[in-house]
């Protein structure tokens, strides 16, 4: 009787012991798996740059004023300068207001509908101040209004435009700066 006292507490214990600490657990696994990650020109990319004359879009699609934005080693830039070969003039007039309309697009080429905004700081959304240079810079979409977020469902496009103010005692070059476009999903 005893015996079975005996060999009926080992097999609980050791049942217990299974149950509380697992059979098969472990404490760390290393397993390689293959990922695949490529870098793209901001014409190609997940958040599409492009200037609004860009050889792919269609006649119909294109504005002259894309001109004023080029593709410089895969990256958007925005240029209003003597710099720029794509266009006659030197620059933006001195006091005065340039409107300059459909100068870029910004596309989702990703998987999920996002929300584009563009900074520097939340606080000027969408309008870059330079107040030590007398600049205004406001970058705004076509039908939309500054400071609002613009959201793009797969596949589409946003034209932007480029509103610059300038004062009477701007120096060349009055900018030389950079922006931020920060795409966001719209749902987790």
């Amino acid at each position: 009787m005893k015996r079975r006292k005996l060999l009926l507490g080992l097999g609980t214990a050791s049942a217990t012991g299974a149950a509380a600490f697992g059979t098969g657990a472990f404490s760390a696994i290393e397993a390689e798996r293959q990922i695949s990650v490529n870098t793209a020109g901001d014409a190609s990319a997940f958040l599409q740059l492009l200037p609004a004359d860009h050889k792919s879009l269609s006649e119909g699609d294109r504005s002259p004023n894309g001109a004023y934005a080029q593709l410089v080693n895969g990256q958007l830039t925005l240029d209003f300068s003597a710099a720029n070969d794509g266009v006659s003039g030197e620059g933006l007039n001195q006091d005065s207001t340039t409107v300059a309309r459909e100068v870029f697009l910004v596309g989702n080429q990703g998987t999920q509908e996002v929300e584009i905004a563009i900074t520097p700081g939340e606080e000027s959304a969408g309008t870059l101040v330079f107040p030590q240079k007398d600049v205004l810079l406001a970058i705004l979409p076509d039908g939309g209004t500054v400071g609002e977020p613009v959201s793009l469902d797969v596949g589409e496009k946003q034209r932007f435009s480029v509103i610059a103010t300038v004062g009477t005692d701007v120096e060349e070059p009055p900018i030389d700066d950079t922006i931020t476009f920060l795409a966001e999903a719209t749902s987790q």
